[in-house]
């Protein structure tokens, strides 16, 4: 229980630390290759849980790596893995182990167990902004509790806070133009 435990705050941390800058603006590219994906977020999460079954879900966002634009699923099991999904096709390009820091494991601690995971997160920010695309979800830190963030595109980025333990929307809040690339940066909440 306790290596679990360790593991799962492990994965927060991908959302946390590592991936704070996917709490989520996009600059252009990352865009473009959003506006162009033929698969949804949802289907690159399902995708990546066959490719590591049995694992849960921390983190799902676009990338664009060497060009290419992908989603990157964090899946928990026994190790942390980023499983690199074609935003075209649905093909899973690379699977890698993560390591996180030990600073970052504590908000993986709430979610391990909590009753509504990443994609219940993303269910219910769908119901506050029906036909959206979602762009991004992750575990965040505001205000000293933890909670899932998912960004959504609705002519303008939405973040949708939605509480692990009782599934409740906390907070809807845009994003503006001018505060996408200091919410990448991770300068923004």
């Amino acid at each position: 229980m306790y290596a679990r435990s360790a593991l799962a705050m492990a994965l927060v941390a991908v959302g946390i630390g590592a991936g704070a800058s996917s709490t989520w603006a996009m600059n252009a590219k990352q865009m473009a290759a959003f506006q162009q994906a033929k698969i949804t977020l949802q289907d690159a999460v399902g995708i990546a849980q066959r490719e590591v079954p049995g694992g849960w879900i921390v983190d799902a966002d676009i990338a664009v790596v060497k060009g290419q634009g992908t989603y990157t699923v964090e899946v928990v099991k026994e190790r942390v893995y980023a499983v690199r999904v074609d935003l075209q096709n649905g093909r899973v390009l690379e699977t890698v182990r993560r390591r996180i820091p030990p600073k970052d494991w504590k908000p993986m601690a709430v979610v391990e167990g909590a009753p509504v995971g990443l994609l219940d997160a993303v269910t219910i920010a769908e119901k506050t902004f029906p036909g959206a695309k979602i762009v991004s979800a992750d575990v965040k830190i505001r205000r000293g509790s933890v909670r899932w963030g998912v960004t959504i595109d609705d002519n303008g980025l939405y973040t949708v806070d939605v509480d692990p333990e009782k599934g409740g929307v906390l907070r809807v809040s845009r994003i503006p133009t001018r505060d996408r690339v200091l919410v990448e940066i991770g300068a923004l909440p």
